[in-house]
Order: C-alpha cells, then structure tokens, then sequence
C-alpha cells in the first residue's frame, strides 16, 4: 500500500525544540570559562521555549569569541521560531554550513581509512545537516535540502527524524515509491 499524504512544509518545525547535550572537546570548539555561562543560559532558554532570548545569548558567545556550538545553536534559536523569516533562513544556512565545515574537517576520513569497515556514527554532524536541511527546505531549495538529509544520513544511519524528513520530502518531490519505503523502515 502506497503512503499518500500530503507533508506539512517544515515537518521538523513543529517537532518538539531539541538541542542535543553533545558538546564537543576540541581547542576551538569550547567556549571560553567566561562564556560558557552565557552559552548555557542561552540552552536553558532554548529549552524553556524561548528561541529569541536564546538567541541574544549565543549572540554575545559569538562576539566575544569564535564558537562553534554557539553557531549551531544560534542556527537551531533561527530555524525554530514560530515563523522564521526569509533572512533567518538563510542566516541559518550560512551558520550551518560554516559548523558543518568544522566538525567535517574534525571527523573526515584519512587517506588510510577503510570506510567500508570503518565509519563510526558522527551524531552532531547529522544534527547539523538536518538543521540545514530545514533551512534549504525553507527556502524552497527542497534539491539541496535533500543533499542534506541524505548526508545526515550517512554520518548517522540509524536517524529518525533525518529519515522521516527525508520521505517527506521526497512526497513534496513526487517520489511517493521512494517515500514508502522510508516509511514502512521507520515503522519496525
């Protein structure tokens, strides 16, 4: 039996705010004893539901010092409003990409790797390409949106929502066969 549905625009939008707890161990990826307050209080708005005055946090971490997880958060307080702006959208794309290119060069494999035997699970690269998924999606960019979603799916196989997302998306693209698959996965 084939899934017809129509899926909402922004699936990932209206799920529940997540920010992961991984924080990462790396000279250029910690925040500064000085700023990580700030930075964990820009969390813990984000967890109470209030993306802009999370925002205004990982705003000044920024300012004061390059950060890679403030960048992803800051991206993640933009893409989750209640109705994200054009500019946010694209703000989040680039904050996106400029983390995404960090955490790769951190985990890209070396000349030496086998990745047929050896390719660990990478979960906040994944997270931040669903992240920017949402963003190209957002600004109807639902080819590049799928690029991402796929690459979220090669760092970390085993996720849901970058799953679930994907076959939405593919029902937006007219790839219903395909979309029923990932469904009919995600449902065992």
């Amino acid at each position: 039996m084939m899934i017809r549905s129509r899926a909402p625009r922004y699936c990932t939008m209206r799920l529940m705010l997540f920010f992961s707890g991984i924080l990462f161990i790396h000279e250029n990826l910690v925040a500064l004893p000085q700023n990580r307050q700030i930075l964990e209080e820009g969390i813990a708005m984000a967890r109470r539901g209030d993306p802009v005055g999370a925002e205004a946090k990982f705003r000044e971490v920024l300012s004061r010092e390059d950060n890679d997880e403030a960048r992803y958060r800051l991206a993640q307080s933009l893409l989750l409003r209640p109705a994200p702006k054009l500019s946010d959208l694209e703000e989040a794309g680039r904050l996106l990409s400029h983390s995404i290119g960090i955490i790769e060069k951190i985990y890209a494999p070396v000349n030496t790797d086998d990745l047929r035997t050896r390719r660990p699970p990478v979960v906040p690269l994944a997270h931040r390409y669903l992240y920017l998924s949402l963003a190209r999606w957002g600004l109807e960019d639902r080819i590049g949106a799928l690029n991402a979603l796929n690459r979220a799916a090669y760092w970390y196989p085993e996720f849901k929502e970058a799953q679930y997302n994907r076959a939405c998306l593919l029902v937006e693209l007219g790839k219903d066969a395909e979309a029923d698959l990932i469904f009919r996965r995600l449902k065992r």
